[in-house]
């Protein structure tokens, strides 16, 4: 059985992704779909039915502990199991309910400090001027602070012309450990730009 951590929410909802193989074509899976209880959460199956052997294998998509619990300690379902996908510690679970990053899996931190990565690119439904690009720049750099924050000068990569011609001041690519800043950035510059967000969970950060 093989194990690997989670980037994503599947479906954006569920944490974990269960892969079962060679079931038989009658067994059926008793979980409710659509509690909404917090404890059960539910859970969604996808199929492949292979006839020939009346056998289907199985993808299980979950954030349910009850339902993961009951695969893992049922014998026969835990003898079918290829691969379990999951957040490898609760603090790696709470930064996947952030939909607004991705999660990165690295054994060290960028620059050995910086838990967070934040890059930008000019957004072409909202075409701006020179100089609202030059204040986002400026916003950059006095607010992300030198003690928790390193920016990167871009300057040499292609990121976009305004449509008149005039070339767009790039924006510095952002490591840092404050996730405040990051959030008020956003705030204040998602209409103008398309901001990724980067978050690492180290391997050894395991609860």
């Amino acid at each position: 059985m093989e194990n690997k951590p989670t980037l994503k929410l599947f479906y954006g909802l569920y944490d974990t992704c269960i892969k079962l193989k060679s079931i038989p074509l009658g067994y059926e899976f008793s979980y409710n779909k659509f509690s909404k209880d917090a404890h059960f959460p539910g859970w969604r199956g996808v199929k492949h039915i292979k006839r020939a052997n009346s056998t289907y294998d199985c993808l299980v998509y979950t954030s349910s502990k009850h339902i993961i619990d009951d695969i893992l300690k049922n014998d026969f379902l835990q003898s079918k199991i290829v691969s379990i996908q999951q957040p490898i510690s609760a603090k790696h679970k709470d930064l996947l309910k952030k939909k607004d990053r991705k999660i990165i899996l690295r054994e060290a931190l960028w620059f050995g400090k910086y838990k967070h990565r934040v890059q930008c690119s000019h957004n072409w439904d909202r075409p701006i001027t020179k100089d609202e690009s030059l204040e986002t720049v400026q916003w950059v750099y006095n607010n992300f602070k030198k003690a928790e924050s390193r920016i990167v000068n871009t300057m040499g990569s292609y990121l976009g012309y305004h449509r008149k011609g005039d070339r767009l001041a790039p924006i510095p690519t952002v490591f840092t450990t404050n996730e405040e800043t990051i959030m008020l950035f956003k705030l204040t510059f998602n209409d103008r730009l398309n901001i990724n967000i980067e978050t690492i969970v180290q391997v050894n950060d395991i609860d």
